[in-house]
């Protein structure tokens, strides 16, 4: 009902909506109660139900002066509302907002408080609250907070929605947990990373390209089973460019440090460096199960598009292996360019004995890892060596000595090995762990041809007897693949404590897979 002249009119009633739309939103149910007020709207209460939302709100509306209203909103579904703004946000919760609305009605400015306690972002789940106001087709965030167990992550900042939506926002963060920054942000690392975060990242301009300025620092951290300690970075991110200020870690042992710029689209330019590092806080890289141990000191520069980068390395490490297993010294001096690895010199050192490695591997330059079917060409050599080089290999064997000579030539594939060289020994002697009895006399002459090790002669004196062996291995992306080998004891004492101990006279044969070989012939004990 309308009561009074136009300009003073009062207006009372009910105004009633079922499945309509308002403003191009969907509106299930919305009801309105006005009470009279000269020259005023007077919402005694309004109530709309979109979805399982409900929105509340009462107050007065003057058409040529100030508005002054109320609101609530409960049970808002946070992937509703950012549609119905235009802007993608990747999460999901429950909201529920209080506040008011003022200035008038061509331009209202609404203010109010916000909060989510079951706020999710890919997986990580926060409790959310915070103060908020839009005016001006600006949403103004002031203090959003973000609460997981101890952390906080404070938002503030402005958002403007709409079809080009853009944002100028800053995150405080206070005792954050790195795998929780990570996993919010949809980033996986190569082993599990984690540690406490405090600082500040700024994010500016539009929001399918914005503008980014980390400044945080790390502590406790941990990348695997590796303790990396604490750290510091400074980095802007600019339309798919990272320019890196600074960037330090400082684990228990040593330093890494990287400096320059990674460009997506052009070219880059990065150092990174190491002094005195545990070689074991590259393990996770890398995959493997052991503890390294040793300390390493390398500088990697790359540059140019990402897509065909060229790099270098020079790297130095000293004691460097896994427990028991160790190099006095291991250098190399390397670069690579258009899918290749180029190694100008690697050497292996134990005491006064070297493996020297010179050649050139394939990489995969989509993965860089190393392309198995892509053509190689390695030399790798024994320089004033002798058998104490065994224990390399493996702790099981000590007290080795004895001349070796050997050289192998690599090409073809590392699928399908094209190899040229040979291994050679005489008067050998070394201790095998598990073997309480010495081998003596070692005797080995091993050919490598195309993809085939042939065994000339392999024997060794172990107690009063003689074992022989002879044959060929098979080898396939650079391991044994197949075995073809006779082998044969005479008068053999063996002493493996709490297995046997006694002679030993056979003549058997190993045939097929390197890692299940079959085993027939005949074995006297």
């Amino acid at each position: 009902m309308i009561d009074g002249p136009l300009p003073r009119a009062s207006v009372a009633g009910r105004v009633l909506l079922q499945r309509g739309s308002v403003g191009g939103q969907r509106v299930d149910h919305a009801e309105i109660h006005l009470v009279p007020e000269s020259g005023r709207v007077r919402i005694a209460d309004a109530e709309a139900w979109v979805g399982g939302s409900r929105v509340f709100a009462a107050g007065t509306i003057d058409p040529a002066g100030a508005l002054d209203l109320r609101w609530g909103a409960e049970d808002v579904q946070l992937a509703a509302l950012s549609r119905a703004l235009g802007v993608e946000v990747p999460a999901r919760g429950t909201l529920a907002l209080s506040g008011e609305v003022h200035g008038t009605v061509r331009t209202p400015r609404v203010s109010g408080e916000i909060s989510a306690p079951d706020l999710e972002i890919r997986g990580e789940e926060f409790a959310a609250t915070g103060a908020m106001g839009y005016e001006g087709g600006v949403l103004q965030l002031n203090g959003l907070q973000l609460a997981q167990g101890a952390s906080r992550y404070r938002l503030s900042g402005a958002i403007r929605p709409g079809p080009h939506p853009s944002a100028s926002l800053a995150l405080d963060v206070l005792g954050g947990r790195v795998a929780t920054a990570l996993g919010a942000a949809g980033i996986t690392p190569p082993a599990p990373l984690d540690g406490t975060l405090d600082g500040r990242i700024e994010l500016s301009g539009p929001l399918d390209d914005p503008s980014a300025h980390l400044s945080l620092t790390l502590r406790d951290a941990r990348f695997g089973a590796y303790a990396i300690g604490n750290g510091v970075t400074d980095l802007t991110l600019t339309h798919q460019r990272i320019d890196i200020d600074r960037f330090e870690i400082h684990p228990a042992q040593g330093a890494v440090a990287a400096k320059g710029r990674v460009d997506l689209l052009g070219p880059s330019s990065v150092e990174v460096s190491a002094q005195d590092l545990n070689p074991d806080f590259l393990r996770p890289f890398f995959q493997l199960d052991r503890a390294l141990q040793g300390r390493l000191n390398f500088t990697l520069q790359f540059s140019g598009p990402m897509r065909d980068p060229k790099a270098g390395v020079s790297l130095e490490a000293f004691d460097a292996g896994v427990e028991g297993v160790q190099a006095d010294r291991i250098t190399a001096l390397a670069f690579y360019s258009a899918g290749a690895l180029h190694i100008e010199q690697g050497l292996i050192s134990k005491g006064p004995h070297k493996l020297v490695a010179i050649g050139t591997l394939p990489v995969d330059s989509s993965t860089f890892t190393l392309d198995a079917r892509a053509p190689l060409q390695l030399q790798l050599r024994l320089q004033d060596a002798d058998l104490s080089f065994l224990s390399l290999i493996t702790p099981q064997i000590t007290d080795a000595s004895g001349t070796v000579a050997g050289e192998v030539n690599l090409a073809g594939t590392i699928a399908v090995p094209q190899m040229a060289g040979f291994l050679r020994s005489s008067g050998g002697r070394l201790r095998y762990a598990p073997l309480r009895t010495p081998i003596e006399d070692l005797r080995i002459d091993l050919t490598f041809s195309q993809d085939q090790i042939q065994v000339q002669g392999l024997s060794a004196a172990i107690g009063q007897g003689r074992v022989e062996a002879d044959g060929v291995v098979g080898i396939t992306n650079f391991r044994p693949d197949s075995v073809r080998l006779a082998v044969r004891a005479e008068h053999v004492t063996v002493d493996v404590p709490g297995l046997y101990g006694g002679q030993v006279d056979a003549e058997v044969a190993l045939t097929g897979l390197a890692g299940q070989p079959t085993v027939s012939g005949q074995m006297d004990l």
